[in-house]
C-alpha cells in the first residue's frame, strides 16, 4: 500500500505540471495531493507501531481525494474563465485590509471579545486552581459555563469571533500590515482564548492560513531563496515551542529536574504530532469495522450537514422539544478514547471527513460530498477573484482551512464551524463592491 500511495502521489504531481489551469487551481491541488499523500504514506510506514490500517480504508481515502480533484479541476475550467490581474488584486486587498484595521466599529468589537476572553480567562485559573493536572484541559468544556445559554454564547459569538480574528491576523502578516496596535489586540485575543484549557489547534490554524496566504500571494518558487527559508525555520520553532509549552503546562512536572520535564515535553510533543497525522485513519477504520453497524442505516446527510442541523435545532430545543441532533447521537463514539497501538497509545475525536460522508450514503457519500465539496471551493474562489477584497480572500482562506481539515475531522460537522462561513459569506454580501467598481474590476480580468 506504501509503494502505491507513493506511486499516487508522483503521478498526480506529474499531471498537475501539465493541466494548464488557473495558477491558484493548480497550488491548491497540488498542495492538497501532497498534505493527503505524504500523511496517507506516513500512515502506511506505521512509524509509532501502531494498529494497522485495512486497504478497503486507505482505498475509502483515496477514492475521496480523487473524488474532490477531478470534479475541481473540471468545475473550475466551467466557472473560472478568465485570469485575473493578480498584482491589482493584492493591492485591493492591502487597501480593504487597512480599512478594516481603521474601523472604530472593528477595534470596539476586538477590544470587548479580549474583555470577554480575559474574563473567562481569570474564571477558568479560578476553576482549574486545585484541579490535577490531567483534569485541566477538560474543565474547560465540562465546568467553565453555568447554563446552555452561557455555552453557546461562548462557543458560538466569542470562538467563533476568535476563528475570525485568527484570519485577519494571518492575512496581515503575509501583507506586512501588524506594525500597529489593533494587530497586537487580535494577538492577544488568540492568546488568551488559547490559554483557556491550554489549546493548541488556533496555533495550528494560524499556521494553515499564513501558509495558505502566502500560496496565494505570489508563486511558491519566489518563496525559494535563503531568507524565506531562515524566516520559515524560524516560525516553525516558534510554533513547536509553542506547543510544547502547552504539553508541558498540561502534564506537569514528571520529572525533578527541569531539563528532563522539558526533553519529556519535547518528545510527548513528537509522538503527538505524528499520532494526530495517523491516529485518525486508525479511528476511521475501528469505525467503519465496529461503530458503523450500531446506527443500522444510512444518516442521509445528517453527517455531513451536522453543523447546520446544530444550528437549526437549537430554537425547537429552546421550546423544551427533545430533539437529539447527529452531534448528540455520534458524541458516544467520538468522546471514547480508543486503543489504537499495543503501546497504549489512545486517540479520539478525529475520524476524517470520511466517517461523515460514508455514514450518509456508504461508499457513495465518499464520492459525492467531495464534488459539491469542490463547487464550494470554486466558488468561494470565484468570489474571491470577483470582490478583490480582504472579506473575499478571508472566506476563501476559512473554506480552503476546512478543506485541509478534511484529513483529521470533518470540521463542517461543528456548529461553531457553519455559524463562521456564514458570517463571512454575510460580510461578503456587504461588502460587495459597488456596480461602478464591478465594472472596473472586470476589466482586469
Amino acid at each position: 500500500m506504501s509503494f502505491f500511495i507513493l506511486v499516487l502521489i508522483i503521478v498526480g504531481i506529474i499531471i498537475f505540471q501539465k493541466v494548464d489551469i488557473d495558477r491558484n487551481i493548480k497550488k491548491i491541488s497540488l498542495a492538497y495531493l501532497l498534505m493527503t499523500g505524504v500523511i496517507l504514506f506516513i500512515s502506511s510506514l506505521n512509524p509509532l507501531k501502531l494498529y494497522n490500517v485495512s486497504n478497503y480504508t486507505y482505498l475509502l481515502v483515496i477514492v475521496s481525494i480523487i473524488a474532490f480533484i477531478v470534479p475541481f479541476f473540471l468545475i473550475s475550467k466551467k466557472i473560472i474563465k478568465e485570469k485575473p490581474t493578480y498584482n491589482i488584486m493584492n493591492e485591493n486587498i492591502s487597501v480593504t485590509l487597512n480599512k478594516l484595521l481603521k474601523s472604530k466599529i472593528f477595534i470596539s468589537i476586538v477590544i470587548l471579545n479580549l474583555i470577554l476572553v480575559t474574563i473567562y480567562k481569570i474564571k477558568y485559573d479560578f476553576i482549574i486552581q486545585d484541579l490535577p493536572k490531567q483534569e485541566i484541559r477538560m474543565a474547560r468544556f465540562n465546568s467553565l459555563f453555568s447554563n446552555t445559554m452561557e455555552a453557546l454564547f461562548f462557543n458560538y459569538i466569542i470562538t467563533g469571533l476568535v476563528n475570525i480574528l485568527s484570519i485577519i491576523f494571518s492575512i496581515s502578516l503575509v501583507h506586512k500590515k501588524f506594525k500597529n496596535l489593533v494587530f497586537i489586540l487580535i494577538g492577544l485575543n488568540i492568546i488568551i482564548y488559547s490559554l483557556i484549557g491550554y489549546g493548541r489547534m488556533i496555533y495550528f490554524n494560524i499556521f494553515l492560513y499564513i501558509v495558505i496566504n502566502m500560496l496565494l500571494k505570489r508563486d511558491i518558487r519566489s518563496y525559494i531563496n535563503k531568507k524565506f527559508l531562515v524566516k520559515l525555520v524560524s516560525v516553525c520553532l516558534v510554533v513547536f515551542a509553542i506547543f510544547t509549552s502547552m504539553v508541558y503546562m498540561r502534564i506537569g512536572k514528571k520529572s525533578s529536574s527541569v531539563g528532563e520535564n522539558i526533553v519529556l515535553s519535547v518528545k510527548n510533543q513528537f509522538e503527538q504530532v505524528v499520532v494526530y497525522l495517523v491516529g485518525e485513519y486508525r479511528l476511521l477504520d475501528y469505525f467503519i469495522e465496529n461503530g458503523f453497524e450500531d446506527f443500522k442505516s444510512y444518516t442521509l446527510g445528517r453527517a455531513t450537514l451536522a453543523g447546520a442541523e446544530e444550528i437549526l435545532l437549537y430554537p425547537i430545543k429552546a421550546f423544551g422539544i427533545d430533539v437529539k441532533s447527529f452531534n448528540n447521537i455520534v458524541s458516544q463514539y467520538t468522546q471514547k478514547s480508543i486503543l489504537i497501538g499495543e503501546n497504549n497509545s489512545y486517540f479520539n475525536a478525529y475520524y476524517t471527513c470520511i466517517m461523515n460522508y460514508y455514514l450518509d450514503f456508504g461508499i457513495l457519500g465518499v464520492i459525492i460530498f467531495p464534488i459539491l465539496h469542490s463547487a464550494l471551493i470554486v466558488l468561494a474562489l470565484k468570489n474571491y477573484y470577483l470582490q478583490k477584497n480582504v472579506y473575499s480572500l478571508m472566506l476563501f482562506s476559512f473554506v480552503l482551512l476546512n478543506l485541509f481539515f478534511g484529513v483529521i475531522r470533518w470540521n463542517y460537522q461543528s456548529g461553531t464551524t457553519v455559524f463562521v462561513l456564514a458570517i463571512l459569506i454575510v460580510l461578503n454580501m456587504l461588502n460587495k463592491p459597488k456596480l461602478s467598481e464591478e465594472k472596473t474590476l472586470n476589466e482586469d480580468f
